[in-house]
Formats: C-alpha cells, sequence, structure tokens
C-alpha cells in the first residue's frame, strides 16, 4: 500500500496438476460372449501420472445392435442419444466400480447383441472451461456380449419311448440352441423299480 507495508498473512493455495487421463478395466462381463444374467456389471480404473488427482466416477454407455439405440439407466429407456455417458453413471468405490441396470427387463432382451462401453473420470478441475472439469479416458475399455435366457433342447433318437430293450450300448440324439452349440448334454437313465438314477 502507500504506506508500504506487506499484508502479514498473505493468502496461499496449494494446488497439483494432473494431465493425464485415468485408465478403465471391464471386469464383468468378461471374456465369455454369451451372458444369461448381468445383474451387477463391474470393473476397476487407474489413475496414473506425476500428479494423479483420483478417480471420481465412472460413466458407461450400453447399445443394443437390434436397433442401434442407447440405453439410459437414469430414466430406464432407450434413446438414440450416443452421448449418454452422464446417463449411466456408476459409483466409484476407491479400487472399483459398480453398475446396476435398475429395469432389467427393460433394458435386457434374449438373443440380442448389446457393446458396454466404460470410460472413467478423475477429480482434476479446468478452471478455463466449466463444461470440461475433468479428465477423461480417452480409450475406454468395451464389451460385446449377447445376452441370452434361451433354454436348450434335447432330443433322444436311438432310444423310443415304452419300447423294452434287453441291452443298451448306445444312446444318440439332436440338441438345438438359438444362439450357439450346447457346452454339455447330459443323459440321466430312471429306472423306475428303483426309483434310483
Amino acid at each position: 500500500n502507500s504506506a508500504q507495508l506487506d499484508e502479514p498473512s498473505p493468502q496461499q493455495r496449494e494446488f497439483r496438476i494432473d494431465l493425464s487421463l485415468p485408465d478403465t478395466f471391464l471386469v464383468y462381463p468378461g471374456a465369455a460372449a454369451f451372458y444369461s444374467s448381468l445383474g451387477e456389471m463391474n470393473g476397476t480404473a487407474a489413475d496414473t501420472g506425476p500428479n494423479p488427482s483420483g478417480i471420481k466416477k465412472v460413466q458407461l454407455t450400453l447399445q443394443r445392435q437390434s436397433d442401434f439405440k442407447y440405453y439410459e439407466n437414469l430414466t430406464s429407456t432407450w434413446t438414440n442419444n450416443s452421448d449418454s455417458w452422464s446417463k449411466n453413471e456408476a459409483p466409484w468405490w476407491g479400487s472399483s466400480w459398480t453398475y446396476v441396470v435398475d429395469k432389467p427387463t427393460v433394458a435386457w432382451i434374449s438373443g440380442v447383441d448389446y457393446i458396454l462401453q466404460a470410460r472413467a473420470v478423475d477429480s482434476a478441475v479446468n478452471s478455463d472451461d466449466s463444461l470440461n472439469n475433468e479428465n477423461i479416458d480417452a480409450t475406454y475399455a468395451q464389451k460385446g456380449f449377447t445376452y441370452d435366457t434361451a433354454l436348450p433342447t434335447a432330443t433322444l433318437t436311438a432310444i423310443t419311448h415304452d419300447e423294452e430293450y434287453s441291452s443298451l450300448s448306445l444312446a444318440s440324439g439332436t440338441v438345438a440352441d438359438n444362439y450357439l452349440p450346447a457346452a454339455t448334454v447330459r443323459l440321466y437313465i430312471h429306472s423306475q423299480t428303483s426309483n434310483k438314477y
């Protein structure tokens, strides 16, 4: 000031510059191509670099390939909005994130292919842009899969119902599934006299 007096306690602010983008990882759904239950999807994320600000949240998009629409978990609706990241946010628990579809009967249709994308958002603040206040993973995690709740069917062809056999060396038949080859076929032989298998 004009008296050349210094402020006794100058204000101080300590801050770090975080320019590193976070990384996002999907754990479930994982390597499989078909799923019959997707109650909870989850994964991890990491904010590395010399001055990490830490993961703030994870955002997702879920697109169904039958009509290329995007699911918005906030309203439980399918829309044409490809930029629906903010409508599907997963909480960050410190070391992992979880995402639960609020209305699975609206989201999942058996036999439909889906693409799930996830991107982490860190806690850095951009003072020059109020609309973009964080670092966002630009190479988001992605997983394509088919939702399949259809039951397979098996038919016996080498054994006739209600016939009597003195010996049986081979049983054969067919199996059908709507979307993929059956993983295994189990054959049970039941004795009606002893009621045992």
